[in-house]
């Protein structure tokens, strides 16, 4: 038999936290922060426009046909912000990718004080409980990612990618 076909790969549980398991954490993280802060931008650029429009409709200080078009305009820009917000779903993005970022911490932080599912388990146990449960995670993630993706029309389905792996 040949040497080759029985070889495994195998990854040590050092090599697997920062290559796999850090780095998608560090993934999720910053794709968080990133919907988190185009969400909030766009939603205070709508609400602050939203709340210019009936001030300058009663400007005095320049002529009604001015104030009728800056009103027109802004009230335009605030519907594309909100249409942007919703279609790229900022918000809905920046709490899932929150919710795997703070799951593979946690799962991170049992398995490196051998708690919770890793108590009184050999070393061996804990690192292939520790691969099943972070693959668990990143593919819960990645299908949460496919069934909103279904929700975008097709002008927006290039924004995303899932989870980089």
């Amino acid at each position: 038999m040949d040497s080759n076909t029985n070889e495994r790969i195998l990854m040590t549980p050092q090599e697997y936290i920062e290559k796999r398991l850090d780095n998608q954490q560090i993934w999720f993280s910053n794709k968080s922060q990133t919907c988190q802060s185009r969400y909030k931008w766009l939603r205070r650029f709508e609400y602050i426009a939203c709340i210019i429009i009936p001030i300058i409709q009663f400007n005095p200080l320049w002529p009604d046909i001015y104030n009728k078009l800056l009103g027109l305009l802004l009230g335009g820009i605030a519907a594309y912000v909100h249409f942007e917000y919703q279609l790229d779903m900022y918000f809905e993005l920046w709490i899932k990718y929150r919710i795997a970022s703070e799951k593979l911490k946690k799962e991170k932080a049992l398995y490196l004080c051998k708690a919770g599912p890793y108590k009184e388990k050999t070393n061996e146990q804990c690192f292939t409980s520790l691969v099943t449960n972070v693959e668990q995670i990143i593919t819960e993630a990645n299908q949460q990612w496919g069934i909103l993706s279904q929700n975008i029309p097709d002008a927006g389905k290039d924004t995303y990618s899932s989870t980089g792996s």
